[in-house]
């Protein structure tokens, strides 16, 4: 069975300064992808065509997939269901020294 899905990718936490970048190189390649994101302020600006954060070379690459309608920013969260494929951006939180603290992004799978 052949299953119609709207979007090649999600990026869930995608507005951020992994997902982003990450989007944004797919949608330059011809992937169609959605940014799902609980920033609402975020996903406006990506919509938009603003970089919420300041990212060499990104603005360019950004106005251009969003408006060839490659690139999206939602906080709808039904759109997930409607990607083939799926990427998860966990925040890596660090200690008192900003030093990762990888045994708390370990540990998420056994919660």
């Amino acid at each position: 069975m052949n299953i119609q899905k709207q979007f090649d990718i999600c990026i869930i936490g995608g507005c951020g300064h992994v997902g982003l970048p990450l989007g944004l190189a797919f949608a330059s390649k011809g992937q169609k992808v959605v940014l799902y994101d609980i920033d609402r302020d975020a996903v406006d600006k990506v919509n938009r065509k603003e970089m919420p954060f300041l990212e060499e070379g990104a603005p360019e690459i950004l106005a251009k997939v969003v408006e060839s309608g490659m690139l999206v920013g939602t906080t709808d969260g039904s759109v997930i269901s409607q990607a083939h494929n799926l990427i998860l951006i966990i925040g890596t939180p660090v200690d008192e020294h900003l030093n990762p603290r990888l045994n708390d992004v370990m540990g998420t799978s056994g919660r």
